[in-house]
């Protein structure tokens, strides 16, 4: 049941060993820097407000079988298991980049990052390079009619 205040956060708690995995799984994948911290406590932060019970599942199927959290760990599963790769990444990558905390570090060392693209969007080139062959249509909504198969 997703937590009532805010919808996608499920506040699933996970067990204690796959919450660890997630931290030192993010930690390996992104170490952070002098200006930027590790992203291993965010990342199992970030998961555990919105990984919804099902998620969780597989997140723990996949950390479970991993055996040692390690660079050659991480290799294989990506080689070996792209879709069991992509979660860990996913929750991440949007774990890290979707915290407050790595926005505001990143503003201050001078990036327009402002994380989600709401409410103030991003920067866009208007001088920007065009095609110079349209390519497809534009139909209006009240003009799109169903297919019949």
């Amino acid at each position: 049941m997703q937590h009532p205040s805010r919808p996608g956060y499920y506040r699933c708690v996970l067990d204690a060993d796959v919450r660890t995995a997630i931290r030192d799984i993010a930690d390996l994948m992104i170490p952070g820097n002098g200006s930027l911290p590790p992203a291993g406590e965010i990342v199992a932060q970030f998961t555990e407000k919105r990984v919804s019970p099902d998620e969780a599942t597989l997140l723990s199927r996949v950390v479970r079988g991993l055996g040692s959290i390690d660079t050659d760990s991480l290799r294989a599963l990506e080689a070996g298991f792209p879709e069991d790769f992509s979660v860990l990444r996913f929750w991440t990558y949007q774990g890290y980049y979707g915290s407050p905390i790595v926005a505001g570090l990143m503003q201050l060392g001078g990036s327009e990052y402002h994380g989600a693209p709401q409410p103030l969007g991003y920067a866009l080139d208007r001088d920007a390079p065009t095609p110079s062959e349209t390519r497809g249509t534009f139909i209006p909504t009240s003009e799109v009619k169903r297919v019949q198969f």
